[in-house]
């Protein structure tokens, strides 16, 4: 009934991706004639059902007719209020108001015309009950014909949606669809494959994604706008793992888009969404310290492993960016020890880290931060060590002091930004190897270094280290913690808020234990972290405490937070 082959061919792809690349006035429309071809589907079904008690011998089922009319009517009403609705919606297009209104006055005649009709029928049933029509079957000819009068009105509401749809350049409906989308679903670590059957009138198509699931309705990214008719397949690896991505693809003919030609769009396909494989326990790019002079036959640099397979280990002079592999590092050590080249050269040392478990490039880390350190030239102070805004006040410098030829006494020099060394009040004649440095101002960097006098004379002066005080970013708050209750068996799932923090210390201990057990540190790319404990149906205590995000040294971290207990659930037998 009405235009519902229209109804039928634009419902079925009206709800698909209309969010991706679709006017508003297009999704409008569509939706309106998806739900006008529900409404007049039931209509329909009632009308038939109406017109067989219509034509009943039986009179108590003839008595039920002019309700289901009624039903039918009230349908017909629903969709003209539909109708009426849009056109609202719809009045600020330019150079569609007359198709508007045409539609509007089509509407309430189809209205009127199934309210004659349902009248008639009415007036029927009681006429073959009064005896004044003797043929039972005319009752359902009669309504057939009275029904007739509206196909006229719905073969003009056809001509006048698809003007109306042409007007607003909708989508071309003639241009086939690709189909069976689909997307890979964790097959890879490095990237997402889209697939389809290709279209046979289609010249290209266009591919779009989105993050917020198939039905989202916001703009959706454009991923290619150039794809080949004869191409089947789209490798996406500009994606992260954990996101789930959705694709739809358009059908264009005509100009590729790239070139700015005439290029006419279809409708969208089916939505398929995959994600990447995730890297199993990911490491976040490791963190090292290369040691400062501690050592007269090697550079340690050491690191954190966890989430590792192995390290790969670069070494460069200090301020070169010409690093070179020295080797493999594996999780059985967590330092290595390296012989540069030279005594008393600052050496820069990088690593990046290949995620346990994993293969393929899409599983190494980011190259870590670098850090230098160097190798002492035997006969002056080593190690001089500066700390770099750890306390809010003073920075405290620490040396290690010659070996042999002593005693010694220690004299501190220190330099402000491109200014020359001199020594500091205070810091002459010293014979410990620290010196707080009080004089200093929030903001400004120094430059230490160290001489040692015996009796003999001065050493040479050792390698300089820079200090500063705290003036670092707002500590975060104690992080809140969630603890999951029995909701998983295999695991006790931990969340946690991660504003304004590098990263968070997790703990755990059995409930009325103050044992707390170091158990990983948490970033901040997850806000949650799943913890097997070593038995289920057993109350364990989680807390947390947080660094403050670019902040280092001990006065960035935050309290302990407030502890939450959880369990794993017992299986179920």
């Amino acid at each position: 009934m009405l235009y519902v082959t229209l109804v039928l061919a634009i419902a079925q792809a009206s709800m698909v991706a209309v969010g991706a690349d679709m006017t508003t006035a297009c999704r409008l429309l569509a939706e309106s004639i998806d739900e006008s071809g529900e409404l007049l589907t039931q209509q329909d079904e009632i009308y038939r059902r109406a017109l067989g008690y219509h034509g009943d011998a039986d009179p108590a089922v003839r008595a039920t007719a002019p309700a289901e009319f009624e039903d039918s009517y009230d349908l017909m009403l629903a969709v003209g209020t539909l109708f009426y609705d849009l056109m609202s919606e719809l009045s600020g297009y330019s150079g569609v108001s007359a198709v508007l209104q045409e539609i509007k006055d089509v509407t309430e005649q189809i209205v009127e015309a199934s309210r004659a009709c349902i009248d008639y029928s009415t007036q029927a049933i009681a006429a073959y009950d009064e005896g004044r029509i003797e043929d039972q079957q005319r009752l359902g000819v009669l309504s057939s014909e009275q029904r007739d009068l509206i196909g006229p009105l719905n073969a003009r509401m056809l001509e006048l949606i698809s003007s109306l749809w042409a007007m607003l350049r909708c989508p071309d409906l003639s241009i086939e669809v690709p189909g069976d989308v689909a997307a890979d679903e964790g097959a890879s670590f490095d990237g997402i494959e889209v697939t389809w059957t290709s279209s046979e009138n289609a010249d290209g198509y266009r591919l779009f994604r989105t993050t917020a699931g198939c039905d989202n309705r916001d703009p959706w990214e454009l991923v290619a706008d150039d794809i080949s008719a004869d191409e089947t397949a789209y490798w996406d690896e500009d994606v992260l793992p954990g996101e789930t991505y959705s694709y739809v693809l358009e059908p264009w003919v005509g100009s590729r888009p790239s070139e700015g030609g005439d290029t006419f769009y279809g409708w969208y396909s089916q939505c398929a969404s995959g994600y990447v494989k995730d890297v199993p326990t990911a490491p976040e790019p490791p963190a090292l310290l290369a040691s400062d002079g501690d050592y007269e036959d090697k550079i340690r640099i050491e690191y954190r492993l966890e989430g590792a397979s192995f390290f790969n280990l670069y070494r460069a002079e200090e301020g070169s960016n010409r690093y070179q592999f020295l080797g493999y590092v594996y999780p059985s050590s967590d330092y290595y020890d390296d012989v540069p080249p030279e005594a008393g050269t600052a050496y820069s040392y990088k690593m990046m880290a290949r995620a346990a478990g994993c293969s393929g490039t899409g599983c190494y880390t980011d190259y870590s931060e670098p850090d230098t350190g160097y190798m002492p030239v035997v006969g002056s102070p080593a190690a001089v060590q500066a700390t770099d805004g750890e306390y809010p006040d003073q920075v405290v410098i620490t040396w290690n002091a010659v070996t042999e030829g002593g005693p010694w006494t220690h004299t501190v020099e220190r330099a402000e930004a491109e200014g020359a060394f001199e020594e500091l009040d205070g810091a002459v004649g010293l014979s410990d190897t620290t010196f707080i440095d009080t004089d200093v101002v929030r903001g400004e960097e120094y430059s230490y270094r160290v001489f040692s006098t015996n009796t003999d004379g001065p050493t040479e002066y050792s390698e300089s280290d820079s200090g500063y005080v705290f003036d670092g970013p707002a500590f975060p708050d104690p992080p809140e913690v969630t603890a999951s209750d029995g909701e998983f068996e295999d695991k006790i799932r931990i969340t946690f808020a991660l504003y304004g923090a590098s990263y968070f210390n997790l703990y755990r201990a059995e409930e009325g234990s103050n044992q707390y057990q170091f158990l990983n540190y948490v970033f901040p790319s997850r806000g949650y972290y799943d913890d097997v404990p070593p038995e289920a149906g057993t109350l364990y205590s989680y807390r947390m405490i947080a660094r403050g995000a670019g902040c280092s040294g001990t006065g960035c971290y935050t309290g302990y937070c407030e502890p939450d207990t959880g369990y794993m659930a017992e299986p179920e037998e």
